[in-house]
């Protein structure tokens, strides 16, 4: 898919018309291949602070909808979502927008020393030294900082650059979630007034859940093959983004 025909999808002009819930849902919910470069080159242009509240939002809307509760998916897409928020606010910063942020205003940020996320929910850790994205494949990044695999974060002024190399990562992390979200089908529904057996993929199974509980239909929902998804989680250390004063 090209750019132009992304943002037809998206029913919008330009990547800075990119701010409204309904915008991520059509991306992440759209029904062919897309592809991380139109992704990129249309998160290039948008405010990728109001990306992150929008990708807050829409996890925790379809999280709410899981069938059943199941935690293992309700797990991914926790993973998922924290990724997304993290590297669209890290993009934001490096692009040279905004000031530190401040834990108290429930964003789940921790300005107080630096060091990134606020672990006080228990939610992800605290890396203490600010030293970038979480990787098990530790080495020698593009920017010589020794933190992570190639998307660590140096310390010390961010160019555009290295903002680029953040959203191209952020368009990778939602071109992933994308194919295997609305492409895959990997979920049984079953109708136990009918006894029929349906594979969908994870959105429509999220969908027909909703349906059924405002419908008062009876449907059971088998989601492990959705399981098979892994997700390696990219943190970002904040307090190498910014100089304090």
């Amino acid at each position: 898919m090209t750019k132009e025909e992304l943002l037809e999808l998206l029913d919008i002009e330009h990547g800075s018309e990119f701010t409204y819930y309904e915008n991520i849902a059509e991306l992440l919910e759209a029904d062919r291949e897309i592809g991380p470069e139109p992704i990129a080159e249309i998160l290039m242009e948008a405010d990728l602070a109001t990306f992150a509240e929008i990708a807050e939002s829409y996890f925790y809307d379809i999280m709410e909808r899981m069938p059943g509760n199941d935690v293992d998916i309700y797990n991914i897409f926790e993973a998922v979502k924290r990724n997304l928020v993290s590297i669209a606010e890290a993009a934001h910063r490096a692009k040279g927008n905004g000031t530190a942020p401040n834990s108290d205003d429930g964003s789940g940020f921790d300005s107080d020393d630096g060091s990134g996320f606020d672990p006080a929910d228990g939610s992800v850790a605290d890396y203490a030294d600010g030293s970038g994205f979480n990787s098990d494949d530790v080495g020698e990044d593009d920017y010589g900082n020794g933190s992570g695999d190639g998307y660590g974060v140096a310390s010390g002024n961010i160019d555009e650059r290295e903002a680029e190399d953040l959203v191209v990562k952020l368009a990778e992390q939602l071109d992933d979630f994308h194919r295997y979200y609305s492409l895959t089908e990997n979920c049984e529904v079953m109708d136990r007034a009918s006894g029929t057996t349906e594979i969908r993929t994870l959105r429509d199974a999220i969908s027909e859940n909703r349906l059924a509980i405002m419908d008062n239909l009876e449907l059971d929902f088998d989601l492990e093959g959705a399981k098979d998804f892994a997700v390696e989680e990219y943190i970002v250390g904040l307090g190498d983004l910014y100089n304090e004063e």
